[in-house]
């Protein structure tokens, strides 16, 4: 999967800023053209939709109004949902990248 960048912008960013920003971008639903190109790869579709049962399944959310909401950015990156970590970058003109790291690992349910 290609590199992404989620660019969040605030005087006082803090950690929850970083973590519902990562949130949101994972929630966005695909459009026409990311569904284009992902069943554009061989049973790649077999694999969003068992991606997607997987990820309705583990969810706090309904079953089946997880999966009526159609496919999601989640769906594309399989297994690889569980968190790894965050390192940070500071760039020549001081701006800084934060670069996420997931794990193909399951997600562990919080009772």
């Amino acid at each position: 999967m290609p590199v992404k960048i989620i660019t969040l912008s605030s005087k006082s960013l803090t950690i929850r800023d970083i973590l519902e920003g990562i949130y949101a971008y994972f929630q966005t639903p695909l459009i026409k053209d990311d569904l284009h190109h992902v069943n554009s790869i061989l049973d790649n579709q077999r694999c969003l939709c068992y991606a997607c049962a997987q990820c309705a399944k583990d969810s706090y959310e309904i079953e089946a109004v997880v999966i009526l909401q159609g496919y999601r950015r989640i769906d594309v990156i399989s297994g690889y949902r569980r968190f790894y970590g965050l390192r940070i970058s500071i760039l020549p003109d001081q701006t800084w990248r934060l670069y996420m790291n997931l794990t193909p690992r399951t997600v562990p349910r919080v009772s």
